[in-house]
């Protein structure tokens, strides 16, 4: 877990989230908890109910429950791949972005920050460490993101690499 320190250097340095169990669940848990048939389903789940409390909000002294945050992320399966839209919400328009990753050839060591003086945390990209999900200034919730999105690439990479190999003959 990262250490919470208010030392300038510090701050600006993005933290690498350690991979192992989402909020310190072991796998069986989150499948409990989700009721899911896999560990990778239950990430998924874990990973996008994290996302739907965190999204990041522009007026953050009047929250309104019953509204959508105005940045928001979901994330989705599509084979060996991840498919991440961000919704965002402009003047009661809701605009969808969407992007691919694949999980091959990328760290599952999800990089993330909160920069205080935005109220905004940060993780970003795997693949070329651009800002990826802008979220609320909850640094846990940011830490959770990171972890259950770099144990799920991980799990995807493992699953591929095990339909991947061809049978060995004799």
């Amino acid at each position: 877990m990262a250490a919470v320190t208010n030392n300038p250097a510090v701050l600006s340095q993005p933290r690498i989230a350690t991979i192992e169990a989402a909020e310190g669940q072991s796998a069986a848990d989150l499948k409990k908890l989700y009721l899911a048939d896999s560990e990778e389903q239950a990430l998924l789940m874990h990973l996008n109910s994290v996302l739907q409390l965190s999204g990041w909000r522009e007026d953050k002294t009047f929250v309104q429950l019953d509204q959508p945050a105005d940045i928001r992320y979901q994330v989705e399966k599509r084979n060996s791949s991840l498919l991440v839209q961000q919704i965002t919400r402009q003047q009661g328009t809701m605009l969808r972005k969407s992007q691919q990753i694949d999980v091959y050839g990328i760290s599952p060591l999800v990089k993330w920050d909160c920069e205080p003086s935005l109220a905004t945390c940060w993780v970003y990209d795997p693949r070329d460490g651009s800002r990826l999900f802008q979220l609320g200034a909850n640094q846990g919730q940011a830490e959770d993101i990171a972890r259950t999105l770099g144990r799920l690439i991980r799990n995807l990479q493992a699953a591929g690499r095990q339909v991947a190999l061809p049978p060995v003959s004799g």
